[in-house]
C-alpha cells in the first residue's frame, strides 16, 4: 500500500474513561501509519457541523471503525442521537462496500453489543485489554490489505485411484507398521547436525519469548548477542537495569558428539568452562534423535524436542528476573 490509509472511528459516549480509550486508540493508531480520526479531533478545530462532519468522513475515509459497547447497540437499534445518524449512513455500505466497515468490540457480553445491521459481521475482540496487542495488530494486517498468513503455493495434483476391496482388508494389518525396526545407522555426522538444528530452533523461541515480553512489558529490554554461529548471548533488562542473562552454545565438551550448553544468572563469564545445563543428543527406541536435559534436578530428565526445553528452561528462570 503506497499511500497512508484513512479511518473514521464511531463511537458513544459512554463515559470519560470510554471516551479516554477511543482516543488513545485512534492516537495508536497514527502512530502505526494510520490517518485515523474521531470527531473530538475535528470539533476542537473550531466550530463544527457535527452532522456534516460525519457525513463526510463515513464518505470520504478508506475505513469506519465501529466501537461496539451496550450503549452503542442500544442507539443504533434505536436510531437515537449521533450514533442513530451514523448507523442510517452506514446502512447502505453493508450492501455496497461491506469491507469498508470493521466493527471493533469493547465489551465482554458479545448478544448485548452488536447492534441488528452488523449481525454477522465479522469484528476484532479489543475486551480483553491483556490481548491488545495482538489484536491491534490483526487490526494493522486489515487496514493495511496484508494477509496475516501467507498461502502456499498450489501443488500438483496428486495421481489418486479408487481402493479395492484386497487393499480395504488389508488395512487392518497397517497396525503392524509399528513394529518394523529401522535399520539405518546413525553417523556422529547426523548427530552434530541435529545438535546444530536444535540449537537454532532453541534461538527461534528465547527471541519470540524475549520479544513478547517486551511488547507486554514496557519497562523490560533485552540485547541478543550472536557470538558465533553456535553461539547466541542473551541479556535482560529491567527499568534499564541488567537483571539477568542466557548464553547457550554448541560445543563438545571434549566429546566427538556436540552438546548444547547453557549458563545463565545475574554474572555470564566470558569462557565456556561454565555451565549451568547440558543437552545431549539421545538415539530413541524408534531410531530417531532426541534432546534430553542431563544437569536440572527438577527434569523428568526425559527425551523431548528443543522447542520443548527451550520453553521449558525458560520458565525456571523467568522467576528469577
Amino acid at each position: 500500500m503506497t499511500k497512508n490509509p484513512t479511518a473514521f472511528i464511531s463511537y458513544s459516549w459512554d463515559s470519560p474513561q470510554h471516551q479516554k480509550w477511543v482516543v488513545n486508540f485512534a492516537n495508536r493508531l497514527r502512530e502505526k501509519g494510520i490517518d485515523a480520526t474521531i470527531d473530538v479531533f475535528e470539533t476542537q478545530k473550531g466550530t463544527t457541523n457535527l452532522y456534516s462532519m460525519m457525513a463526510d468522513n463515513i464518505r470520504i475515509k478508506d475505513f469506519v471503525l465501529v466501537i461496539l459497547t451496550n450503549n452503542y447497540k442500544e442507539r443504533a437499534d434505536k436510531m437515537s442521537g449521533g450514533v442513530g445518524f451514523e448507523t442510517r449512513l452506514l446502512l447502505p455500505l453493508i450492501q455496497s462496500n461491506k469491507d469498508k466497515i470493521i466493527p471493533i468490540i469493547r465489551e465482554k457480553d458479545k448478544t448485548d453489543t452488536v447492534p441488528f445491521y452488523l449481525q454477522g459481521v465479522y469484528y476484532i475482540d479489543f475486551s480483553d485489554d491483556t490481548k491488545f496487542e495482538e489484536k491491534f495488530k490483526e487490526l494493522l494486517y486489515r487496514l493495511l490489505d496484508v494477509p496475516i498468513y501467507e498461502a502456499s503455493p498450489l501443488g500438483g495434483i496428486p495421481n489418486l485411484r479408487s481402493m479395492n476391496s484386497k487393499e480395504l482388508n488389508d488395512d487392518k494389518f497397517n497396525d503392524y507398521i509399528s513394529l518394523i525396526p529401522s535399520f539405518k545407522k546413525i553417523t556422529d555426522l547426523d548427530k552434530n547436525r541435529f545438535m546444530k538444528d536444535s540449537f537454532e530452533k532453541m534461538k527461534k523461541v528465547f527471541t519470540k519469548l524475549l520479544k513478547d515480553t517486551k511488547i507486554k512489558n514496557p519497562n523490560f529490554e533485552y540485547e541478543q548477542e550472536d557470538l558465533t554461529s553456535k553461539k547466541v548471548l542473551f541479556k535482560m533488562y529491567i527499568d534499564g537495569n541488567l537483571k539477568y542473562s542466557i548464553k547457550m552454545w554448541v560445543g563438545s565438551n571434549f566429546s566427538k558428539i556436540d552438546n548444547i550448553n547453557f549458563s545463565y544468572g545475574n554474572m555470564i563469564y566470558q569462557g565456556d568452562n561454565s555451565m549451568n545445563e547440558i543437552v545431549t543428543c539421545e538415539i530413541d527406541s524408534h531410531n530417531n534423535l532426541s534432546l534430553k536435559r542431563t544437569m536440572n534436578i527438577f527434569s523428568e530428565n526425559e527425551s523431548c524436542a528443543a522447542e520443548d526445553i527451550a520453553k521449558e528452561i525458560w520458565k525456571e528462570i523467568i522467576h528469577w528476573i
